[in-house]
Parts: structure tokens; sequence; C-alpha cells
């Protein structure tokens, strides 16, 4: 049977780590597939009451980076 192991980190190094330490844990299993995403998220900018933008304010921003690790259990007989 297939199972799934879903990670995520606004840091992809953060992520890999977090994977590799998963499948070093897990090594007696099948590796099937790994999916990945990331996604990234501005924070919008509000002008002042003349429709101006502060040109010294950096809007936000947030990343997002994802995996499913896809993998099937190994049975010893």
């Amino acid at each position: 049977m297939f199972q799934v192991k879903c990670f995520q980190s606004d840091d992809e190094k953060d992520l890999e780590d977090d994977i590799n330490d998963f499948l070093a844990t897990n090594a007696h299993n099948e590796l099937i597939d790994i999916k990945y995403s990331h996604s990234i998220a501005v924070e919008e900018r509000i002008p002042d009451e003349d429709g101006e933008y502060d040109p010294d304010e950096e809007p936000e921003v947030q990343y997002s980076f994802t995996a499913m690790v896809v993998y099937q259990k190994i049975k010893y007989k």
C-alpha cells in the first residue's frame, strides 16, 4: 500500500533537510516519487491619501516550499 508524507517550509534548505532526514530514517521503505511545489506571496502595498507609495517601504514577501513523498512500506517475510 502506498503512503505519503507531506513537508512544508518557508526555507528551501530546511525542506531539503527534513526530506533527507525522513528518507534516512525510512531507508527500509521503497521511494516511489517526490512531488515538489513552491509559491510566493507578496504583501499588497496600500497608497497614502494622495495615491502615492512610500518608496522606502518594501512589501513583505513570503515563500512556501512543499513536497509530498510517496513511498511504500516493504514487508519482510
